[in-house]
């Protein structure tokens, strides 16, 4: 039976563990033929993706990129070329999933320019040149989806510059979904509330903190990321069609203090 993204191609950013994982196992099942997913430096983490989306009934493309660097987002594109034509015969894309994002730790008092550098480097630079790549590569009626955070709109004070990032991601999403329009692309932004990643975890050890989030959250848990998945499959599938600059937030919560 065929799913509502049959044969397409779709490309996750930091798709190796986490929401990224959740994503690209997602878009398989959803009948994607073919999940090309970028990985940092866990190899093993990459290699267990792959298999998930395999098992999905999906190809997998696992590609290495270290998109804090100003120079991986021609590179990747560059290799992405060379496997999908080898593969499909082209490099046309359908659907691309800027996912891939750092936080950091520094607040206001603490943060060091390099650490400014880094968040900005991974969470506003490298979505802007991928989508700037991936726009010749991108097939009509395409898809884009920007992982932004709930921190866009309501800073956190002890991530300040991972909140500025993100509500970057929000006015590119606004930007690029106005420039693509007339080709039928749509571009949205997800942003993912309190989610269950290996990147969270020690804060999730805050019982306090993670209590109040499940007391104002409509289903009473933290989400995983599963939850977040279906957020982006809904807008890569054929019913987001008329759903274009809009910024979701992903996080199950009816109540803010």
């Amino acid at each position: 039976m065929a799913g509502k993204l049959d044969g397409k191609i779709a490309l996750v950013t930091g798709g190796s563990r986490g929401i990224g994982r959740g994503i690209a196992l997602r878009l398989a099942q959803e009948g994607c033929a073919l999940v090309a997913f970028t990985f940092h430096s866990d190899s093993a983490a990459a290699e267990e993706s792959a298999k998930d989306v395999e098992a999905a009934g999906a190809t997998a493309l696992p590609i290495r990129a270290q998109l804090e660097r100003a120079e991986e987002a021609g590179a990747l594109f560059e290799k992405l070329d060379r496997e999908l034509t080898a593969k499909t015969g082209g490099t046309g894309l359908d659907i691309l999933v800027n996912n891939v994002g750092s936080a950091g730790s520094g607040t206001l008092a603490t943060t060091s320019p390099e650490m400014f550098d880094e968040i900005i480097a991974v969470n506003t630079r490298a979505p802007f040149f991928l989508l700037q790549a991936a726009s010749s590569r991108l097939r009509d009626g395409g898809r884009v989806i920007n992982i932004s955070s709930a921190f866009a709109v309501r800073p956190a004070p002890g991530a300040p510059v991972y909140s500025m990032a993100k509500a970057a991601v929000n006015t590119l999403t606004t930007i690029a979904a106005a420039e693509f329009g007339e080709r039928g692309i749509t571009v949205n932004a997800v942003s993912p509330g309190w989610t269950a990643t290996d990147a969270n975890a020690e804060a999730r050890r805050n019982e306090k903190l993670i209590a109040g989030v499940v007391r104002d959250t409509a289903d009473g848990r933290i989400a995983e990321p599963a939850d977040v998945a279906g957020v982006v499959a809904m807008f890569a599938s054929p019913e987001g069609a008329w759903l274009t600059g809009q910024h979701v937030e992903a996080s199950g919560r009816f109540r803010w203090h």
